[in-house]
């Protein structure tokens, strides 16, 4: 499947922290359609290319979040929503206040007979079917936000004001009002580019590299790494596995837009693995001598915090790349905006994984150097 098309699915799927089912329901879509593995862990993270976590420490292991900064509805009634035009919500996620307030958003509101969150956790409605992807669109102007010690401080509360009285469920959640997929010339347009854009090349990577890949889609990065600390705690990531995070991360001055993929050597919060990331510099330059018209580009990308440094922090081997990204976190110059990335950009980064996965040696590459610079010491040292 080709890269467009298949981005065009997965951005067609409403998103948020805690709300990734309409995402999470197309991957596996597609995962069946191309007779990939993959299973569940207990948090809800999608593990991809194998059948069970054990496989997961002879493969390069491709990470990408599902979620993208937006708000869970807090109003609706439980059992028997009543018809409201105004509705209570959290915003979970990175933003700017200040563009919140007047903001057009878009409630998404689940119509299936599928079991709710409450009733999977209490173990009830395990045999009723599996949520369907139909929602209604509801769509509303932020009449207030306002910070909130919840969760540490991580939530903002809305109060949003519907176009026309509404019945809104208890599984309902929302984002800016914003296009879901457009292409013009080299731009793909987008509501949540971070992250179903490290999604569609992780989805691409599988394909491409079928048996030598495996992939983890996260849920909650964008609170803090939730998902991704629930496989790490609970051993589906184990020390010395070796991981890519895969982003869409703001544009910088040494991470252009449209001139290719980037290598990260770190985050906002940390450095990553020497070896692997040098592995990847080896693949990057590799291809760039071999394949016409593929271009990367190696910088440190400070404008966030990745799930690499996350998997770090536990003992696994991570590295990052990145496709860059106008408007992260729908932040425009004066209002809300709509993420943009470089189809050429995706594309590559697709590429790049897939050839990563291909040449993807499990080696100690401070070893390596050790010995290479230890063997040009013996050979001059006698000129000291």
């Amino acid at each position: 499947m080709k890269t467009v098309p298949l981005a065009q699915r997965i951005f067609s799927q409403p998103t948020a922290p805690f709300c990734e089912k309409f995402v999470l329901a197309e991957i596996k879509s597609v995962l069946r359609e191309k007779r990939i593995p993959f299973f569940e862990d207990r948090a809800g993270n999608l593990i991809a290319g194998v059948r069970r976590a054990q496989e997961l420490r002879s493969r390069i292991i491709f990470m990408a979040h599902m979620d993208h900064p937006g708000f869970r509805v807090t109003t609706a009634g439980r059992r028997r929503p009543r018809e409201s035009q105004v509705v209570q919500a959290h915003w979970f996620g990175g933003c700017d206040l200040k563009q919140l307030k007047g903001a057009r958003v878009v409630i998404y509101n689940p119509i299936s007979t599928a079991p709710t969150t409450q009733e999977i956790r209490r173990g009830s409605g395990k045999d009723r079917p599996e949520l369907g992807r139909d929602f209604e669109e509801i769509r509303g102007t932020i009449s207030k936000a306002a910070r909130t010690s919840l969760y540490g401080g991580r939530v903002v509360k809305l109060t949003i004001s519907l176009r026309r009285p509404a019945q809104v469920n208890e599984e309902a959640f929302g984002g800016f009002d914003f296009v879901p997929f457009q292409k013009v010339g080299d731009q793909i347009r987008t509501r949540a580019a971070d992250d179903l854009a490290g999604v569609v090349i992780a989805l691409g990577t599988l394909m491409d590299q079928r048996g030598k890949a495996a992939a983890i889609f996260t849920r909650a990065e964008e609170v803090g790494f939730v998902g991704c600390l629930a496989a790490l705690e609970e051993g589906v990531l184990k020390p010395g596995m070796h991981l890519v995070s895969l982003e869409a991360s703001r544009v910088l001055p040494q991470a252009r837009f449209g001139e290719g993929p980037v290598l990260r050597i770190g985050d906002r919060s940390s450095l990553f693995d020497s070896g692997l990331s040098t592995q990847m510099w080896q693949t990057a330059e590799r291809l760039a001598k071999r394949k016409r018209g593929f271009t990367y580009q190696r910088a440190l990308m400070d404008g966030g915090s990745t799930e690499a440094t996350a998997a770090k922090l536990y003992g696994v081997i991570a590295s990052g790349l990145a496709v860059p990204l106008k408007n992260y976190h729908n932040i425009g110059a004066k209002r809300a905006a709509i993420e943009i990335i470089s189809a050429r950009d995706m594309e590559g980064a697709r590429t790049f994984c897939a050839h990563l996965a291909k040449s993807f040696r499990p080696l100690d590459f401070d070893d390596e150097l050790r010995i290479r610079i230890q063997k040009n010491y013996k050979l001059l040292k006698e000129l000291l």
